[in-house]
């Protein structure tokens, strides 16, 4: 009778397999213990996530990148000691680096959900934190049972980064949210049933899609991939019914201006507070569209219907009849336009300069020099950025024009001067919402025009490198066939001294 004999082992050694001789998979297995050999193991590499084309030629190109700058790379060894980490760290160096080449690529971290939905999912999914979820920790969202929860909600988490309404009456504001586990539909779309109270305006709606995003508790949790999933489709969901909500007062204070009484008092069914609503939730969904969905151009859709609407409520042209509430409404789109305009690299539609704006920039605590410093700041940052498209579009590359060092020194002296004045405006005192929101504005400021500085300087500071493996800006990629210098690199050192 035939004898049965062991199946071969599924896994087998390193040492045995270079070998080609059967492996029993014991740790060590039987040969290398009798042999004494370093018995190993390789995880199989079979199976796992499909990566796309368009994955594959990112990772050559990464790969073929750090290959060119290993000589950099190890000469930078000898002049600053490179970080540490600790032996417990939960992230390892693999996913950091892996993070760090990402950045070469133009807004990586910004993903179009709009275009690729799942590949954000996918990058979660393998995230270090992603594994540690227990398995009794349930995706939760916020929730919240009236409007007047969601505006104190407002005043603590967004109102120090977008200060888009007055402070409030009572410096004690208290998060009265708990969590909710939600329900969906079978095709996976949220469901609102069972939501204790749907927001009642388009202001409250687009507050809510930025609370939806943030987490109840902190924890490993909320990095799993169904969590993130989960607060994305529903603060998507009340982004969606802002816009609409949003769309649907415009129209109805549009209908009522048409009237022969105008505006006076009342709207319709909007009173003169509400009436600002609309304007306010299109510059939320604006900073939510880019920063949330990576889609600048409807951010600057955004910005650009929330400008419309406030000139045509006449918010522009108030004076000092306005009240506060209206001169944060304005000037709050007009921060959203500019930002707007920067991110597309083109003018906004009206200057905060232009003649026929005479509405007051709000003020923090009796101050309104941070509004005006911040968009100062903005248009300065517009003006270097049509300094070197004008350039490269009028006279071409390698050519530069009697009038560039000009230009160069005076935007230079305009921006040390915006870093003094920055520098100088008095720090508001500690306590209250406003305290915040204008620490917070100081520092964006001064962002931008240092941002703005070493964009202008760029050029002469560093050499044309590519250092992006895509188009950006006015940096050449590595991918360019033909590598060409800006026009800037012909400028002299005390052209711009």
């Amino acid at each position: 009778m035939r004898s049965h004999r062991k199946p071969p082992a599924r896994a087998a050694c390193l040492t045995c397999r270079e070998a080609k001789i059967r492996c029993d998979g014991r740790q060590p297995c039987t040969r290398c213990s009798t042999r004494k050999l370093t018995c190993s193991y390789r995880p199989s590499r079979r199976g796992g996530v499909r990566r796309s084309r368009y994955s594959s030629e990112l990772a050559a190109a990464q790969t073929s990148f750090l290959q060119q700058a290993s000589p950099f790379i190890q000469a930078s060894e000898h002049v600053r000691p490179g970080p540490t980490f600790p032996s417990n760290d939960q992230v390892s160096w693999t996913y950091d680096l892996e993070s760090a080449i990402n950045l070469l690529v133009p807004f990586r971290g910004i993903q179009n959900l709009d275009v690729q939905p799942n590949t954000i999912d996918l990058e979660i999914s393998s995230h270090p934190l992603a594994d540690n979820v227990e398995q009794g920790d349930f995706p939760l969202i916020r929730g919240y049972a009236s409007d007047e929860e969601i505006l104190e909600a407002y005043y603590i988490y967004i109102h120090q980064f977008l200060p888009l309404l007055p402070p409030p009456r009572s410096s004690q504001c208290h998060d009265t949210s708990f969590p909710i586990e939600p329900q969906t539909h079978p095709d996976g779309s949220p469901k609102t049933e069972f939501l204790p109270h749907w927001p009642s305006s388009s202001l409250t709606l687009a507050i809510s899609a930025i609370l939806a995003l943030i987490p109840l508790s902190p924890g490993n949790h909320v990095c799993s991939g169904p969590s993130l999933s989960l607060r994305r489709s529903y603060a998507h969901l009340f982004a969606e019914a802002a816009l609409n909500a949003a769309d649907k007062e415009l129209e109805e204070i549009t209908r009522a201006l048409s009237r022969p009484s105008g505006i006076s008092g009342k709207i319709g069914n909007v009173d003169e507070h509400s009436r600002l609503f609309p304007i306010l939730a299109l510059c939320l969904l604006s900073i939510y569209e880019y920063c949330q969905r990576g889609s600048i151009s409807r951010m600057r859709s955004r910005a650009n219907q929330a400008v419309a609407a406030a000139m045509d409520l006449s918010l522009h042209s108030l004076g000092n009849a306005s009240t506060e509430e209206e001169r944060r409404t304005w000037w709050s789109a007009m921060i959203a336009l500019y930002l707007s305009s920067i991110d597309q690299r083109t003018s906004p539609i009206i200057s905060f300069s232009d003649p026929r704006i005479t509405t007051h920039f709000p003020s923090f605590q009796g101050s309104s020099e941070l509004w005006s410093m911040l968009l100062e700041a903005e248009q300065a940052f517009i003006s270097v950025t049509h300094t070197f498209n004008d350039q490269i579009n009028s006279s071409g590359i390698g050519a530069l024009s009697s009038d560039t060092p000009e230009k160069i020194l005076r935007l230079d002296t305009h921006l040390s001067d915006l870093a003094k004045k920055s520098s100088y405006i008095p720090k508001s005192v500690p306590g209250g919402p406003d305290s915040a929101a204008s620490q917070n504005m100081r520092t964006i400021s001064r962002l931008f025009i240092h941002c703005a500085r070493i964009r202008l300087h760029r050029a002469r500071a560093f050499m044309d490198i590519p250092i992006f493996l895509e188009r950006y800006c006015d940096l050449t990629a590595i991918d360019d066939q033909n590598e060409t210098n800006l026009p800037f690199l012909s400028l002299r050192t005390q052209d711009i001294a």
